[in-house]
């Protein structure tokens, strides 16, 4: 049996790297790195499951798009964020003049504010003919 020279408080032996305390201590770091090896696999799990749900929420707004329906009527204007609102503004009021109002197409915040300043400036256009006329 060893000496009280040769132990420390724990109990553990300073020549014995096997005693006690040091295989908790190791049976500590094999837990901690098992844990973190759950946490990281658990997290890649939910990546990927989020990834599927956004994959699977982008092409049900695609196919909403597809399905969204078209004018019925026989004129209709496609607007992009990139139109001219006066060249729009001339195609709406020449079809207003023909007698059916145009129905227009826009999908997005920058196509109806170009179709919006389109509306006024026809608008502007019809009134400044009823006052000639």
């Amino acid at each position: 049996m060893p000496g009280p020279e040769r132990r420390y408080e724990g109990g553990r032996d300073r020549r014995d790297p096997y005693s006690s305390n040091s295989r908790s201590n190791d049976n500590k770091a094999a837990l901690a790195a098992q844990a973190q090896a759950a946490i990281q696999a658990a997290a890649a799990q939910a990546a990927q499951a989020a990834a599927a749900m956004a994959a699977a929420q982008a092409q049900q707004a695609v196919q909403a798009q597809m399905q969204a329906p078209m004018p019925t009527g026989q004129h209709f204007i496609k607007v992009s964020q990139n139109s001219n609102p006066k060249q729009v503004a001339g195609k709406i009021a020449h079809t207003c003049r023909e007698g059916d109002p145009p129905a227009i197409l826009t999908i997005g915040s920058g196509c109806i504010n170009q179709a919006v300043k389109a509306v006024s400036i026809a608008r502007g256009g019809q009134q400044a003919d009823a006052c000639l006329g």
